[in-house]
């Protein structure tokens, strides 16, 4: 009983913080992105004809969106609208995930043997980070993600403390769903067969290896669907784009000019839409995508690995300023693309022209980051964690890192937050251990 009072206590804290960033969000309405509208669409369209398509079904059909969005994140809204028909209902649930998620976490920490500063650590980390509880409240898949990731890596815990079978399934059905959330996990089927051949290895359970064909597999089943929906056999639209219209296009304005990257993109665009066969214009689409890439090795390198470095430091400004509307200001220039373009330099510019308060905030943000990856870091040398337990940690954060590429953002680490927290926790536990016993030694000595 006192161990379920801890936990409604940790429970009934995180959700006074997110009560907080939900009201925010009621009063300044910055819940939606780019994406949000696709979403949206899409959910309409499950419920009134059961399609995933992701745009106007009454106007003319764009097969890109039959495959841009995987569905799992459109049949929870859906489902959530059923109920009540209200956007602001999505983000109560994701709050309630955010929660979820974060009590979640300490109780794998009490369980693996690392409750000791955990139960005071996630409440301080929620409130010195506030990108988890703001993320929860755009309608953005990013969260539900977050969920999918940090329960499948639950499973996988709970398998190497127990060696129960069951939740080598259990993980592996997780990011089954975490593929049909979002396509980033796409390649992930391949280190994950390497990891199970790892896991068969030490343990000889043809289990495992039966399990670890499930993204795949499922993986192959969107893909002949969208198949015999489209006539072309890929997972997602949302690859081809992003290789030619980010990052095809960061590369451009790297060896040219803006004017002329623009120009040359815009050609491309009506190129492309000319071509009537959407098999054969998604696969020039790739071709030139791919074209751009390979003859500017080394620009793309750089840039993939600015991105990849967003992903573990970015403070979140785009974030912060679309959820308390001020994303049209003054000063408000994409970092992002300052950042591919002119790299820190150009962004330590921006940032002396914001105002004090969003400063401070972007400074905050940028230090827990440090805390998180340099924490993380230290976990997997640690030798008093179970190795494989820091090697799958390590596949999923990097890996999504990696997948991240140029166009890596905070908004993308969210996934992956409550997995570099359980890190960061356990090593932060033994720095303060050490140093107490070292306190403790020098106290006796004199």
């Amino acid at each position: 009983m006192p161990g379920k009072n801890k936990i409604l206590k940790l429970a009934v804290i995180l959700a006074v913080l997110h009560a907080a960033y939900f009201l925010l969000a009621l009063k300044f309405g910055g819940l939606y992105m780019a994406d949000s509208a696709e979403y949206l669409k899409q959910a309409e369209n499950i419920k009134s004809s059961f399609s995933f398509y992701c745009g106007d079904l009454a106007k003319q059909i764009d097969n890109d969106l039959f495959t841009r969005r995987p569905p799992v994140y459109a049949l929870l809204i859906a489902a959530v609208k059923f109920i009540v028909n209200l956007d602001f209902a999505v983000l109560f649930l994701q709050s309630l995930l955010s929660i979820l998620n974060l009590t979640g976490l300490y109780i794998l920490m009490r369980g693996a043997g690392y409750e000791k500063y955990s139960f005071a650590a996630i409440p301080l980390f929620a409130l010195l980070f506030p990108p988890q509880a703001i993320t929860s409240n755009f309608i953005m898949a990013e969260i539900l993600l977050q969920t999918i990731v940090f329960w499948a890596f639950y499973a996988f815990v709970k398998y190497i403390k127990t060696k129960e079978l069951k939740y080598i399934f259990y993980f592996n059905l997780l990011l089954a769903a975490g593929v049909l959330t979002k396509p980033v996990l796409l390649y992930f089927w391949i280190p994950n067969i390497l990891f199970s051949l790892y896991l068969y290895y030490k343990n000889r359970k043809v289990t495992i290896i039966a399990a670890s064909a499930i993204l795949p597999a499922v993986i192959l089943a969107v893909c002949l669907f969208n198949l015999g929906k489209t006539g072309y056999f890929h997972y997602s639209s949302l690859k081809d784009n992003n290789l030619l219209y980010y990052n095809g296009y960061f590369i451009l304005v790297n060896t040219k000019d803006i004017e002329t990257a623009n120009k040359e993109i815009e050609e491309t665009q009506k190129y492309l839409f000319g071509i009537q066969d959407y098999k054969q214009m998604s696969e020039e689409r790739e071709r030139l995508g791919t074209e751009l890439v390979m003859n500017n090795k080394m620009t793309y390198a750089k840039l993939h690995l600015k991105g990849v470095l967003n992903y573990f430091f970015d403070p979140g400004r785009f974030d912060f300023l679309n959820f308390t509307g001020r994303l049209n200001e003054k000063n408000n220039e994409g970092m992002m693309f300052i950042f591919a373009k002119e790299g820190y330099i150009g962004v330590l510019k921006q940032l002396i022209k914001q105002n004090p308060g969003l400063l401070a905030y972007l400074v905050l943000v940028f230090l827990m980051n440090v805390v998180l990856f340099v924490g993380f870091i230290v976990f997997l040398i640690r030798k008093n964690v179970e190795f494989e337990i820091k090697l799958f940690a390590a596949l999923l954060v990097f890996f999504l890192g990696f997948m991240s590429g140029p166009l890596g953002t905070l908004r993308y680490k969210i996934h992956v937050i409550p997995l570099m927290l359980f890190g960061a926790i356990i090593a932060l536990s033994g720095f303060i251990d050490r140093k107490s016993r070292d306190e403790a030694e020098k106290t006796q000595k004199t």
